[in-house]
């Protein structure tokens, strides 16, 4: 037994882990286990389904159930020698012994794993920390591997009525589906072991179910879940889960991929509308244009924005509107061009210091609402009094 022992142990991926000096604390405990999960895992066993090892003596049976679909049952001693019925024939008596010898094989190599497994945890910890367990003839013999690693989480990692309903709520957490589809699977696996650290684990229904409505809430696994539904109870495992809706999210990254996304293209709109619609501002603040004809193109820009807040619903009115807006600018700044632009001051003499000739009566030195440094209230076209000559010439 000594050298199968050694054996196992130079065959598991963590044979050796650090020494932790002091008191244990959850973290620590949980990542000595996880370390000791993966040595269980890594040895070869048709038990408990015979994917997964013999990872079912590291984790309590509930928990094995949830990760796999399967129960593990633990090898009983079949002892040294087969019992063979009378009344035999040779074949059958074979057959017997076989069986016999693989049911010796396990029970021999799940026993030797164990006990590499609990000579590992032993060392990775002051042994005072387990001497509640050792018993004085036989040491730690009686003791099995879930028990002394419960026996730490119980006494050192504790955790609190508060703590387990902070975990439930991190499990909880809402899944972003932009998000690789293993965040949301860690989420909810790293939460039933804290659970079960606190001797208060989830069963598979529990697990399940959570996982399930934070993705049917995004939205976007209507028709994985719609399968989901339609299996059986029993198929509804957190290892069929996994498979479905590792699927389902594949698929989905596949069509965002392939798809163009309206979201994306609505927003790079907006953007480049809103751009173009600066600019228009720009020009009009640096165009030779009247306060009023300024205030209706502002306000129009004022429309325009607000209606690119919902640029996914009208996109073409929205275009509409900034050609619209460009054609104004571009009149404005070509005003010369532009016979009302031409005749502006031809059919009245209405002047201002600031501005120069006006073609608004309303607007003069004295009414002007946005004068300039020195502006002189009481200047005329006949009287400029060193004011602006813009649109004189054809006094």
């Amino acid at each position: 037994m000594s050298a199968q022992i050694e054996t196992i142990k130079e065959s598991f991926p963590y044979p050796v882990i650090p020494k932790h000096v002091g008191l244990p604390t959850y973290d620590v405990i949980a990542a000595i286990h996880m370390k000791l999960k993966a040595n269980a895992a890594s040895i070869s066993s048709t038990l408990g389904g015979g994917n997964h090892g013999l990872l079912g003596i590291t984790v309590s049976r509930t928990t094995y159930l949830n990760i796999t679909g399967h129960q593990f049952q633990a090898p009983t001693n079949p002892g040294a020698l087969p019992t063979i019925p009378a009344s035999q024939t040779g074949p059958q008596i074979s057959e017997i012994v076989r069986q016999h010898k693989e049911s010796l094989r396990l029970w021999r190599e799940y026993n030797a794993t164990q006990m590499a497994l609990k000579q590992i945890l032993l060392a990775s910890f002051d042994e005072v920390y387990f001497k509640g367990l050792r018993d004085r003839h036989v040491g730690y013999q009686n003791s099995t591997f879930q028990h002394m690693m419960q026996h730490l989480y119980t006494n050192y990692g504790v955790i609190t009525p508060t703590d387990l309903e902070d975990n439930d709520i991190r499990m909880r957490e809402a899944f972003d589906a932009n998000r690789p589809i293993e965040e949301l699977f860690d989420q909810i696996e790293e939460a039933a072991e804290y659970a079960e650290a606190a001797n208060a684990p989830y069963n598979t229904t529990q697990i399940v179910s959570r996982a399930y409505l934070l993705l049917y809430k995004t939205g976007l696994y209507n028709d994985a879940c719609r399968e989901w539904r339609k299996r059986t109870v029993a198929n509804q495992t957190w290892a069929n889960f996994k498979t479905d809706f590792t699927a389902a999210h594949r698929d989905l990254m596949m069509q965002r991929t392939v798809q163009p996304n309206p979201f994306q293209e609505a927003n790079a709109t907006l953007a480049d509308f809103q751009e173009r619609t600066n600019e228009i501002i720009d020009q009009m603040t640096n165009a030779t244009v009247d306060t009023t004809a300024i205030s209706t193109l502002t306000n129009q820009n004022e429309t325009l924005s607000s209606q690119l807040a919902n640029a996914t619903t009208d996109l073409n009115t929205m275009k509409t509107l900034v050609e619209t807006l460009c054609k104004q600018v571009q009149e404005l700044k070509t005003g010369q061009s532009n016979p009302r632009r031409q005749n502006r001051n031809k059919n009245n003499k209405s002047y201002c210091w600031t501005h120069g000739r006006t073609r608004n009566n309303g607007h003069t030195s004295k009414t002007c609402r946005n004068q300039a440094d020195g502006h002189e209230s009481e200047a005329t076209l006949d009287n400029k009094m060193g004011g602006s000559t813009r649109f004189c010439a054809d006094v």
